[in-house]
């Protein structure tokens, strides 16, 4: 199977419901078993601690390889939680990238930026009453911006006012407008209120029984002491539907006025029409690519690109049946999770990305970019294992791409080799998808408590009883040394066939061991990362920077230099982009190294 990318997360979601959406309308226009894949199944809640179980499995089996590797994917509850204000101290590297909206013109200093300058929270009634009474907000002229789905209007004279006109990923951006502190935002500021990646607005487009089409404008909360709308608070990790003369607030202060306008950002406005198209009308679907229990993914291609005569453009569209969803219905935020995620994140080479949604009647549409060479397990398959410098490569882009998503405080929770897409079978490129368990943090609330993941790749401490339960974005790095050690010999460290004890007992122990068969030619270097990955006390377990600089990944620069060096010029372009803040003296000289020889 090719690119499957399921949908398959319960997170509890109190804004959103479906079965009343509501659209802004428009005008239309061990070792003695075979390697398996299983289908995705879900966690199955009891009253007594929750356990792991599998429902369906489809095999296919690996030649030559004696062991088994099997797909297993289990979902459960999600807890939403929300937070206090305080300032915020998330930690980060801020990076830049180009294409990216300053809301303010950089002042003539030298060391200017183009963050917000705003008046101090400390300035006199006097002054506020004075800049209150001067200032008009603009207007919107649809005349003339007849591309914008939607008009942020400045309540702020320090602000300024500004058309959304992204309908897809366009270059290195992000698919929404992200608001915060980081550089890399669409909408930078400078107040610590506010988080460095704070909420971000998007698009989805639709239509309504009647096949009337029109769109869906939607803010996320992602920040730690929240984003308001109308004044109320619309919680961390949650989404609420804007409508036309929606007032947003970053933060709010109760020792201002309602009116001040110290904390007074914007007013959305939504265009009298907006012409949209349905998925059918805009996509010609080919082949399926990959099935899971609630989505289908197929390959497609834009009709309109195609009609103007250029070369059509494949993407992969993940297709989920809404009726399917009746039955699960806790599966629907799993689904609107993923959106926002993938809507969230600014382009890299080594993570999925989204370019537009579709919110049908009868089914939901996600257009992702498409991958053409499978995934890491039919890679593994097809070699009955790879060799160290085939790994370390794989596993340099993992690395980088885990980094990327912790620094923006995702944690991906479902990472297995199905799980990763192979762009490139030759020159081993790759990229991490399925977002669909993954969970958005934030300074404040940085820890989880749901029991998610795929049995064989689950972190130990998920698998802790529901009171105690209580993990960090330190369970994706387990799940790395799972899939590290199946690169290298070929089958996985825990497993039921080698019971007893059971593989959960296998996990929360760290029981694992290297057959002199298998690893007899791994070199002690692989070996110690793996080790080191597996440490079963997470505080104890190596982060993704120090394993990036692990002897192991530094042991043949030269090789892993040639094989950076010889992916294509966006994806190497991207990668020295994200790499040119690195905080640590040993990561810039190896990058260094790396990127320049």
């Amino acid at each position: 199977m090719e690119n499957t990318t399921t949908a398959n997360d319960t997170l509890n979601d109190n804004s959103l419901d479906h079965s009343q959406q509501q659209y802004y309308t428009c005008q239309s226009s061990p070792l003695t078993s075979s390697l398996t894949k299983q289908e995705t199944s879900p966690y199955t809640s009891t009253s007594s601690p929750v356990g792991l179980v599998t429902t369906s499995t489809s095999s296919k089996r690996l030649a030559n390889d004696p062991t088994t590797f099997q797909r297993k994917q289990s979902k459960l509850a999600h807890v939403i939680t929300t937070t206090t204000a305080t300032t915020d101290e998330e930690e980060g590297t801020a990076t830049t990238i180009r294409g990216r909206l300053d809301i303010t013109p950089p002042p003539p200093s030298a060391t200017s930026t183009t963050s917000i300058q705003v008046p101090s929270s400390t300035s006199t009634s006097t002054t506020a009453s004075i800049r209150q009474n001067a200032f008009e907000p603009e207007l919107p002229d649809w005349g003339i911006h007849t591309d914008a789905w939607a008009f942020l209007q400045s309540l702020h004279p320090d602000y300024q006012c500004h058309y959304l006109t992204r309908q897809a990923a366009e270059g290195n951006s992000s698919t929404g407008y992200v608001f915060g502190r980081r550089p890399e935002c669409d909408f930078t500021f400078t107040q610590n209120e506010i988080s460095k990646r704070h909420c971000f607005i998007y698009m989805e487009r639709g239509c309504d029984s009647n096949k009337e089409s029109g769109i869906s404008i939607y803010l996320e909360d992602i920040s730690s002491n929240g984003t308001f709308v109308n004044g109320n608070r619309v919680g961390t990790g949650e989404r609420v539907l804007l409508r036309s003369g929606d007032r947003i607030q970053l933060y709010r202060r109760d020792c201002f006025a309602e009116d001040d306008k110290r904390h007074s950002f914007y007013r959305v406005i939504l265009p009298p029409n907006f012409e949209v198209a349905e998925f059918h009308s805009t996509y010609r679907v080919g082949k399926p690519l990959g099935k899971g229990n609630f989505a289908t993914v197929y390959k497609a291609y834009n009709r309109i690109e195609a009609y103007e005569g250029s070369q059509p453009r494949y993407v992969a569209v993940k297709s989920i049946k809404k009726s399917k969803l009746d039955k699960k219905p806790r599966l629907l935020p799993s689904i609107i999770q993923e959106i926002g995620i993938l809507m969230s994140l600014e382009a890299h080479p080594c993570v999925i990305k989204i370019e537009k949604v579709f919110d049908e009647p009868k089914y939901i549409y996600l257009v992702l970019e498409y991958v053409r060479g499978g995934d890491l397990f039919d890679l593994v398959s097809s070699n009955v294992c790879l060799s160290e410098e085939q790994t370390r490569f794989i596993f340099f882009q993992l690395f980088a791409g885990i980094k990327f998503l912790h620094d923006r405080q995702v944690v991906h929770r479902d990472l297995k080799p199905e799980n990763v897409l192979v762009v490139d079978p030759v020159k081993l490129q790759i990229k991490i998808s399925d977002f669909g368990l993954a969970k958005t943090t934030s300074a404040k609330q940085q820890n989880l408590d749901s029991q998610c993941g795929t049995p064989n790749y689950v972190a130990p401490e998920i698998l802790d009883p529901a009171g105690l339960r209580n993990y960090n974005k330190s369970c994706d790095l387990w799940s790395l040394g799972v899939i590290l050690y199946i690169c290298l010999c070929g089958f996985p460290p825990f497993n039921d066939d080698m019971a007893p004890p059971s593989m959960k007992e296998q996990i929360r122990g760290g029981i694992y061991s290297y057959p002199a068969k298998y690893w007899d030619h791994i070199s002690t270097e692989a070996k110690d990362l793996i080790d080191r990955l597996l440490t079963v006390d997470p505080s104890s377990r190596i982060n993704v920077e120090d394993a990036r600089m692990h002897p192991w990944m530094t042991m043949d620069l030269e090789d892993l230099r040639s094989r950076v060096q010889g992916l294509d010029d966006s994806a190497l372009e991207l990668l020295q982009h994200y790499e040119t803040n690195a905080s640590v003296p040993q990561t810039q000289l190896i990058n260094t190294q790396i990127y320049h020889g």
